[in-house]
């Protein structure tokens, strides 16, 4: 199910998305609970860093290719799970930005389990 949640500017879509991180102690699995075409909010059972520490996340891909995308860890919080990251994207490589493009496009076209009061709309920047 994907549903669109705003986060301060930023407009991420809801998601729940098995999947890993990369750091520089190793690979993490992570649960993707928002995204966006910017950051990407994560629920970690272990610790995947510091704030400020880049990791680099991986995505299911258009095609059951993998994207892997390098970020920045933005934000930590202390959940019952373990932990809440915020992870801002750092994206150079314009086949990566239209890949997200493509992912995010593919999550609103859904039906969202036909909760919503509003269409989905995508920001594309």
């Amino acid at each position: 199910m994907a549903e669109l949640n705003r986060a301060g500017n930023d407009h991420r879509i809801r998601v729940t998305t098995p999947t890993r991180v990369r750091t520089a102690d190793g690979e993490r699995e992570v649960t993707v609970v928002a995204l966006s075409a910017r950051s990407a909010l994560m629920v970690s059972a272990e610790p995947i860093g510091e704030i400020g520490r880049t990791v680099d996340l991986v995505l299911p891909g258009m095609g059951g290719a993998e994207l892997e995308i390098t970020a920045g860890i933005a934000r930590i919080d202390k959940v019952k799970e373990g932990s809440a990251i915020v992870v801002q994207f750092m994206i150079a490589e314009q086949t990566t930005r239209r890949a997200l493009s493509d992912l995010l496009a593919l999550l609103l076209a859904g039906d969202g389990g036909g909760t919503r009061r509003h269409p989905r709309v995508i920001y594309d920047v």
